[in-house]
């Protein structure tokens, strides 16, 4: 049988693979999944759309089954097997990444502190953001051409949409990111060469 692809958030792989876990309803998983990002701002409501999203797609392969006793709230879901011929891809990070959440403010405060350094101790920083520009926007460019790639691709093969989507997400989310990273970069030069720098 050929093995099919399916990415899967490594967060959640690692829960459900615990002892505790044959088991689980999607509040008992999403409380799990966020002791494990507090350090993140987040809306819960969007942590549980994103687990489900998943677990759906486990029903679907035939790795996940809804218990037989039909509930409006607190479903119970149970853990098979995983199906053969599905060849599981980690994904990491995970719902962090994938939707726009803000860095821990250490790291944030971290990186900051870094690029502000590094700008002081550089006696020509158009030159350097200039370059920061171009590399970044080509970056861009590439995350955009993948990520529309992937979208015509799960259009033309939809019977490995299911797979391709996390890429496509990823790709997307890596795009919004470096635009987001293209125009501080391009602002900050602008400022630069209005002060005459």
């Amino acid at each position: 049988m050929k093995s099919r692809p399916f990415p899967l958030d490594q967060r959640l792989h690692d829960l459900l693979m615990q002892e505790g876990y044959a088991a689980f309803t999607i509040p008992q998983l999403r409380d799990a999944y966020a002791e494990q990002i507090r350090e993140f701002k987040f809306d819960i409501k969007d942590l549980r759309r994103y687990l489900y999203g998943y677990i759906n797609r486990m029903i679907r392969s035939g790795w996940v089954e809804r218990d037989a006793e039909r509930r409006a709230h607190g479903q119970v879901y149970h853990m098979r097997e995983k199906p053969k011929g599905l060849r599981v891809k980690l994904i990491s990070p995970g719902f962090e990444a994938k939707l726009y959440i803000n860095e821990p403010k250490a790291t944030h405060a971290l990186s900051s502190g870094r690029q502000k350094n590094s700008i002081k101790q550089d006696p020509n920083p158009v030159a350097g953001l200039a370059a920061q520009c171009k590399e970044t926007q080509l970056d861009m460019l590439s995350s955009l051409g993948e990520a529309e790639k992937y979208k015509s691709l799960m259009v033309e093969l939809p019977q490995i949409a299911d797979a391709l989507e996390a890429e496509y997400l990823d790709a997307r989310h890596r795009s919004s990111r470096l635009l987001g990273q293209l125009r501080a970069l391009e602002k900050t030069l602008q400022t630069l060469q209005g002060n005459g720098t």
